[in-house]
């Protein structure tokens, strides 16, 4: 299947800081392609599109002095399409079906963790580079929380980890 492209206005070399500047925009009522190709001609803006994205679709009336671009998310506004910015042009596609219709369930797959738990103890291993378990002051395999003196524990990772 071809895809053809309508190329709407063309901004040239350098007059990106003018298509966001504010502009003077009358666009009546229309099909939405034919309102874009009017706000094209009118602001300067570059636009690709598939006709095929447009066919059906009505713009709305949009007028005033705004920035290009406001223009446009105003033509486009419940139109279920959205402006992607490519280079200097402006790529006009359908939305993704980022947000279910009212009413419908989404089932989410399934997802299952298994992990082994790696229980530290006093005579090790350390998992990762802080102890939390240690039988130096008390003789016992106490946490280091619970141990009533300051206690520093350098475990052999750390000791060779490279960089150190």
């Amino acid at each position: 299947m071809a895809l053809s492209l309508f190329v709407a206005g063309a901004i040239p070399a350098g007059a990106q800081a003018q298509a966001d500047a504010p502009a003077q925009v009358a666009i009546a009522a229309q099909p939405l392609g034919q309102a874009l190709h009017t706000l094209a001609q009118q602001t300067g803006l570059q636009l690709l599109y598939a006709p095929a994205v447009v066919a059906g679709k009505q713009g709305p009336a949009v007028s005033g002095s705004m920035a290009p671009r406001q223009a446009l998310a105003q033509l486009l506004a419940g139109s279920g399409l959205v402006v992607v910015p490519q280079g200097r042009a402006l790529v006009i596609k359908p939305a993704e079906a980022a947000v279910p219709q009212s009413g419908a369930e989404t089932t989410l797959v399934p997802v299952t963790v298994q992990a082994d738990a790696l229980r530290e103890s006093a005579s090790g291993p350390v998992g990762g580079l802080v102890a939390r378990r240690s039988a130096t002051a008390t003789k016992t395999d106490t946490p280091l929380s619970e141990t009533p003196m300051s206690v520093t524990v350098v475990p052999r990772e750390q000791i060779v980890a490279p960089g150190r």
